[in-house]
């Protein structure tokens, strides 16, 4: 009798092991279902490091929390000269390597089954200047009293942002035993690092930069071309110019 009473007992365990394991699953493939319905199956989250691991999780409807992601040890993130003046004649760069991480959106009980993440090493180049090809007839005048020439340039606008490709990698990259390797990932996070650099440049002042060069590159053309005295100057920066097509 002990010992069907232990049988019975251990058949009660098993059982409501087994229901406690059915329940877990459950959940884990209601979440599966909620998140492919919510945000077509796939969240990224993405952020450049700047002195910690920091990421923000986007949903969306574009809401964003703040996390923390591990970066694997002997990153290397290339030395980059931040402005350069290209050869081009109104042309100036602003160059940033960083940490991007980007990360699938899921709850975090389901990243060990179909998480993934990675690391980023980003080159990422961003040129401004001036479009030589705009300025018109009006845009040069002539002033015969005091024999001088001023010539009015377009305002600076963003021209090209683009990733160095012979230099930018993916460092790290994990996924869940369920994940498939996901390429929206890696274009999301590609994105994401232009972005931020674009931003970046704005706010360093690339564009005042751009019209500087283009003015004393101008100047120095026209003045080693005539005796006339040269006065050359700027439009104001149009905040809302268009951005082209690689920075937007």
């Amino acid at each position: 009798m002990g010992k069907e009473k232990e049988s019975a007992s251990s058949n009660t365990f098993v059982e409501g092991c087994m229901r406690a394991i059915g329940n877990v699953f459950g959940k884990v493939l209601g979440w599966v279902i909620i998140g492919l319905l919510l945000g077509g199956g796939l969240y990224i989250a993405v952020d450049m490091l700047i002195g910690r691991p920091a990421a923000y999780f986007c949903n969306a409807t574009g809401l964003c929390s703040v996390a923390r992601l591990p970066v694997p040890k002997n990153v290397y993130v290339p030395t980059v000269e931040r402005v350069q003046a290209l050869s081009q004649l109104t042309t100036t760069r602003y160059n940033y390597a960083n940490i991007i991480t980007g990360q699938t959106d899921i709850p975090s009980f389901l990243n060990r089954l179909y998480g993934e993440s990675l690391v980023m090493v980003a080159v990422v180049h961003i040129n401004a200047g001036i479009d030589i090809g705009e300025i018109t007839e009006e845009d040069i005048v002539y002033d015969e009293v005091n024999d001088m020439v001023t010539i009015t340039l377009p305002a600076p606008t963003l021209q090209d942002c683009f990733l160095d490709e012979g230099q930018s990698h993916i460092a790290d990259r994990s996924s869940g035993i369920f994940a498939q390797p996901s390429t929206d990932l890696d274009t999301a996070t590609r994105r994401f690092a232009l972005a931020q650099f674009r931003d970046q440049a704005l706010e360093e002042g690339i564009l005042t930069d751009a019209a500087l060069e283009a003015q004393a590159v101008v100047s120095e053309f026209f003045a080693v071309a005539s005796d006339i005295d040269i006065t050359v100057i700027v439009e104001p920066i149009n905040p809302d110019a268009p951005l082209p097509e690689t920075c937007s």
